[in-house]
């Protein structure tokens, strides 16, 4: 046997074996058809440290939930334009904030389910297509912070819309009549009022495939979806207000001119493609019957439409959220923002797979699967050591509380900012959280400013300082102790009279 021939053979026993491998741990099978119980392991395996963060609290949560005053009283803010949001939250957080991170984790599901629904009823999209976009769709890692309990009635509302879809795709009185109004009852998520064009496009799309002109239904459908927008923009949440149901929002996010303007050009792009093939279809057939779009300029338009309402209100995602979205970066948790983009680019990556030669596509839809996998789990990997932080200066300060006795006024110095989730910064109402939960009490975080002129120096509070003692990776596998903290007096210097 010569060495190229025992190459080759080497070659092809290689081959087998990582057909066999990937026989067994893909969500798609060699026939092409979805794995559900494989795909909901790799679900389950990615977001297990997202379930391990346990009673943490992040970002905006501890203004939000006010640390046991109940959210009816912190309602009056932007996130509670969804209304009775505290019937549900509040009896959640008595049992405790382990029980949101666990609902939100089982929504995110049920919203993967309902997309493979949506997209078996498209009539575009192959039975492999279907499979591998699901997969992606469950396994994208573009919304890490899910772990923020402020984002969890949104996804109920994205629940709501894709179930109302679900039900649009059904030809029947009541299935229409309750796909409508779920699909209206999701638009208290005011995104939504925008991305709900997608489900017109599914309709609309499906109908030219199998006939000559949209129907009669999606037109029915289309205008009804647009006076539920109107209705829940301008109408029902200031008849809620009067009527007492929640506090009026103090909405924090405006549409400004340049804002729309520049949503408009850069989301007017991303949807150009699929504008351009329908006006190509027309030209050249003199009909929109038989219009079929590519999944790449469905993927498009769908990005288009879950971006545009982010950034008529100024949100821009930088490159790292947009591309490489779980590098470490300054973002801290502007991924809230791509909620509605999920669908996107699991269409586009699908459509990508196209360009790869028939008999690598299964690896290929493999390795991108494995490697929105690894990128999901290291994002809520890192979300977790920084909870066991939390953990660990919680219970210390508690464990000083005789130190910190009468000590109103608190500055930390944090020097483990490397256990920080994305690089992130922890915001002063956030120590102020930490320390209510162990002491009971509310503090002022002091900083630091330097009078001019001669001065005194009195102790005013404390410092904390906080520091690294532990790996991550340990920390990780063991939920070791990570940091330790130190007491000082804080020293300030006060003006000499």
């Amino acid at each position: 046997m010569t060495l190229k021939n025992s190459l080759v053979e080497r070659s092809d026993q290689v081959r087998q074996v990582l057909a066999e491998v990937l026989g067994q741990v893909s969500p798609v099978s060699a026939q092409g058809s979805l794995r559900w119980r494989v795909l909901l392991l790799w679900y389950l395996l990615t977001n297990a440290p997202h379930l391990g963060l346990l009673n943490s609290i992040f970002w905006d949560d501890w203004p939000w939930i006010k640390l046991g005053e109940g959210l009816q009283q912190s309602c009056a803010v932007d996130n509670c334009k969804i209304p009775f949001t505290s019937i549900y939250m509040t009896p959640m957080l008595e049992l405790g904030v382990w029980s949101l991170h666990v609902l939100t984790f089982l929504v995110c599901g049920v919203i993967g389910w309902l997309f493979n629904q949506l997209l078996k009823s498209s009539l575009v999209l192959s039975e492999w297509q279907q499979a591998i976009a699901t997969s992606l769709f469950f396994l994208m890692p573009i919304n890490g912070a899910r772990v923020a309990l402020i984002v969890l009635p949104y996804l109920l509302m994205l629940l709501l819309f894709f179930a109302g879809a679900a039900l649009l795709t059904r030809e029947t009185a009541l299935a229409t009549s309750l796909g409508l109004l779920l699909v209206g009852l999701s638009m208290f998520m005011p995104s939504i009022q925008v991305f709900g064009l997608a489900l017109l496009v599914l309709l609309g799309a499906r109908d030219l495939k199998r006939g000559d002109r949209v129907s009669r239904r999606t037109w029915i459908i289309a205008v009804a979806a647009m006076l539920l927008a109107f209705v829940s923009r301008y109408w029902i949440p200031e008849l809620l207000v009067s009527l007492g149901v929640f506090s009026e929002a103090i909405g924090y996010n405006s549409i400004k001119r340049a804002f729309l303007l520049r949503a408009i050009l850069a989301c007017g792009l991303l949807a150009a493609p699929f504008l351009v093939q329908i006006l190509w279809h027309f030209v050249r057939n003199k009909r929109l019957g038989g219009f079929s779009p590519s999944l790449g300029g469905i993927g498009l338009l769908l990005l288009a439409l879950g971006t545009f309402p982010y950034m008529s209100v100024g949100h821009f995602p930088n490159i790292s959220d947009w591309i490489e979205v779980f590098l470490p970066d300054n973002g801290d948790w502007s991924s809230r923002h791509q909620v509605l983009q999920g669908a996107g680019y699991s269409l586009l990556l699908t459509a990508g797979l196209k360009f790869v030669v028939s008999d690598r596509r299964d690896y290929a839809a493999m390795i991108a699967i494995c490697v929105c996998a690894v990128l999901t789990f290291s994002t809520f990997a890192n979300y977790y050591v920084d909870s066991l932080k939390q953990r660990d200066v919680i219970n210390q300060i508690r464990q000083a509380q005789d130190e910190l006795s009468g000590v109103r006024l608190l500055r930390f110095d944090d020097l483990a900012l490397d256990l920080n989730a994305r690089g992130r910064g922890i915001r002063d109402y956030e120590w102020q959280g930490m320390v209510k939960v162990a002491l009971g009490a509310d503090v002022e975080i002091y900083e630091e400013s330097s009078p001019a002129g001669p001065c005194l120096t009195e102790s005013i509070g404390r410092v904390v300082e906080v520091r690294k003692t532990g790996g991550r990776l340990l920390a990780l596998l063991t939920r070791s102790q990570v940091v330790q903290i130190s007491i000082a007096d804080l020293i300030a210097c006060s003006k000499d009279e």
